[in-house]
């Protein structure tokens, strides 16, 4: 006891660890609304209707990557710029530059939506339309968000996302027995950020984030301009993490029938909590990293990142392993148990790909370009295994999980490398 006070003493007083159990903890509360989103509905909706579901909400991970850039350039603003003013107009000029991007987007995706509609096997388009209405709302939630996390007000910004989660569930459940089905589903969605953008606006204002004069006028590019570079290394490793860790759902809904895409979509949401478990430590880790800092100092809060991330994804991975049946039973339901031999590979899957998630977070709060191509290196790995081997569903778990350990591989190389010749980035 007397050796092992010290040690709770300092991480009682370790901020670092105070953030992350405050957005572990709201973390936690999220995951578990986020989680009964999908068996609650899983049972609610045919196994068709739910592979629909996966495949807009996959679609929605994949167009919001361009807002996780926007938003990861925020908090790395804003968690290293000293002066309040300066961040406010940043973040309010990055917002502007979003929301131009996404009507653009928004634009072209109706003027494609027959054929992502034939791409995916969808007879009706309102979930898209939906989808696109979510989409415009989330540019002015994340970019309060990254403020939040900018700031470190991990408490603020834990409730933020309780609330979403929280009034998703209920909405998109009271939308789905109104007869509204997968469009209900998603519409819950939109619900879900409007009351959430209520309450982060509100608490990022009286942090410092003021909107700025002239909302709809063109972005400022001469504040935007110095953040360029950077931000095209956020969409790179935004794109290729988040893609790591969704794209076999389309591939599957792409190449199989509606009944076996719908039982694989539940068995990869039970596989996934692994990714969203430990997503709280990426993201304490993108704020508390500083620029400038001494190499032991960061590599410090990197190892006790991985520390926390083994412990929690470990448990999870353990528990999905030792018994697939029944955490596929209990969360899905005996529908989805014709593939639940798949959770254990597909588990482990996702719990490399949280790790390449939290180096790759690492090296974007550094600013290490270099990073960028050991990311596309990964990625192209990855989805040449995909190509190769899609015959059947476990045909593509083992081919994720074989590109992204090669991918981690890669990575953990370049650790070496930085090592042992640290001039060259």
């Amino acid at each position: 006891m007397t050796t092992l006070s010290p040690i709770l003493a300092r991480a009682r007083g370790s901020q670092f660890l105070r953030h992350n159990a405050i957005f572990f903890s709201g973390s936690l509360v999220v995951s578990v609304l986020n989680y009964l989103y999908y068996p609650i509905l899983g049972r609610l909706l045919p196994a068709t209707s739910f592979g629909e579901i996966q495949a807009v909400v996959s679609l929605f991970l994949q167009a919001t990557i361009f807002l996780g850039v926007v938003g990861n350039v925020a908090v790395n603003v804003v968690a290293n710029e000293p002066d309040a003013a300066r961040r406010s107009r940043t973040v309010g000029e990055l917002e502007r530059l979003a929301g131009l991007v996404v009507l653009i987007g928004l634009v072209a995706g109706l003027l494609a939506l027959p054929a992502i509609q034939r791409y995916l096997h969808f007879n009706d388009p309102l979930p898209f339309i939906i989808l696109g209405i979510s989409l415009f709302i989330s540019v002015p939630l994340s970019l309060r968000q990254a403020y939040l996390r900018g700031v470190n007000a991990f408490g603020r910004l834990s409730m933020s996302n309780i609330l979403s989660a929280a009034a998703k569930l209920l909405a998109s459940v009271a939308f789905v027995l109104g007869g509204f089905g997968t469009a209900g589903a998603i519409g819950g969605l939109v619900a879900a950020q409007l009351i959430a953008l209520i309450y982060t606006a509100r608490y990022a204002r009286r942090l410092g984030l003021h909107p700025l004069a002239g909302r709809w006028r063109w972005p400022d590019l001469a504040v935007i301009r110095p953040q360029l570079a950077y931000a095209g290394l956020v969409l790179i490793i935004s794109l290729v993490t988040t893609v790591q860790f969704s794209f076999d759902i389309l591939v599957v809904k792409h190449y199989f029938s509606a009944e076996i895409a719908g039982a694989y979509a539940g068995i990869a949401t039970i596989a996934r909590i692994i990714y969203f478990l430990t997503g709280s430590v990426a993201g304490v880790l993108l704020s508390t990293v500083k620029l400038g800092e001494p190499a032991a100092a960061t590599r410090g809060l990197l190892w006790r990142s991985v520390v926390l991330q083994t412990v929690l994804g470990g448990a999870a991975l353990t528990a999905f392993a030792l018994f697939p049946s029944f955490f596929t039973r209990l969360l899905l339901g005996p529908r989805y148990l014709e593939l639940s031999s798949l959770l254990p590979e597909l588990s482990l899957a996702l719990f490399v790909i949280a790790f390449i998630n939290l180096l790759l977070t690492y090296d974007l709060a550094l600013r290490r370009y270099s990073s960028a191509v050991i990311a596309v290196a990964g990625a192209a790995l990855t989805f040449g295994a995909v190509a190769l081997h899609h015959g059947t569903p476990a045909a593509v778990v083992r081919a994720l999980l074989i590109g992204s350990v090669l991918m981690l591989g890669l990575r953990l190389l370049d650790t070496v490398r930085r090592r042992l010749w640290p001039h060259r980035g």
